[in-house]
């Protein structure tokens, strides 16, 4: 075979052909990077049921959703009288993920201190050593572009396809030492603080812009309205007829 043919095709071992699903294949070697780990090498999948008594008694909430920023909610505390199905403790330093979603980015760490609180089975739990691996490391990796992609072949399923426990924990990421992954954690927010003060001082340089605008122009808002001594605006929403005196009218 020559090998300008090898370059067209990918060969995959017997052994490894699990499903016939061609992404789950053609995409597992997009990625590569030293200090490789497979997670299940470094996460303990814990499920701990809980009843609502408990939960009750403990005043903890029951998980509503992760959406695709990875930002946690959680239901009002009286709705746990009416869910129905089993629950899992979500202890604190454990990281958990949307079976179906996960592949948007709904990965959420709980941090050290915070109050634990319940999920269903669609939100797997695992704890870690947290000597060894730094959470918030952790979900900025599984939270990146290209481990979003890769977790998109990992989903299997046909009305709702999602990643199961297994299917998960055979990820490999790079893990550096706990000193490394700080480092990079430290960096990472100090990069999003920057961020987010130059989107501040970018719409304040739009507003005093649109504000030199308005001067120029002599026009004055009185709260969702514009007033104007040369020019007039008015909501289209407000135009029933083409003519000034009506339009003025409406100003």
């Amino acid at each position: 075979m020559s090998k300008n043919t090898e370059s067209f095709l990918k060969f995959i071992s017997l052994d490894e052909l699990d499903y016939w699903d061609v992404k789950r294949y053609t995409n597992n070697n997009l990625l590569s990077f030293d200090n490789a780990v497979l997670l299940r090498n470094i996460l303990i999948y814990k499920k701990e049921s809980i009843s609502k008594d408990l939960i009750k008694q403990k005043k903890w909430q029951i998980v509503s959703k992760i959406n695709f920023s990875g930002k946690l909610f959680l239901r009002d505390f009286n709705e746990v009288n009416i869910y129905k199905g089993n629950l899992y403790k979500v202890p604190h330093n454990s990281i958990i993920y949307s079976k179906i979603n996960v592949r948007h980015g709904c990965i959420y760490y709980h941090e050290n201190d915070k109050e634990p609180f319940a999920v269903s089975s669609e939100y797997p739990t695992f704890i870690f050593d947290d000597k060894k691996v730094n959470g918030y490391y952790l979900k900025l990796v599984l939270r990146s572009n290209s481990f979003k992609k890769l977790l998109d072949t990992k989903t299997s399923g046909i009305s709702k396809a999602r990643v199961k426990v297994d299917e998960f924990l055979n990820i490999k990421i790079p893990l550096p030492n706990i000193d490394i992954q700080n480092q990079i954690v430290e960096k990472y927010n100090n990069k999003m603080l920057l961020a987010e003060e130059q989107e501040k001082e970018a719409k304040e340089i739009e507003e005093s812009i649109e504000k030199y605008l308005f001067d120029e122009l002599g026009i004055e808002k009185i709260g969702k309205k514009v007033k104007s001594t040369k020019l007039q605006f008015v909501e289209s929403k407000n135009i029933d007829r083409w003519d000034t005196l009506f339009l003025i009218g409406n100003i």
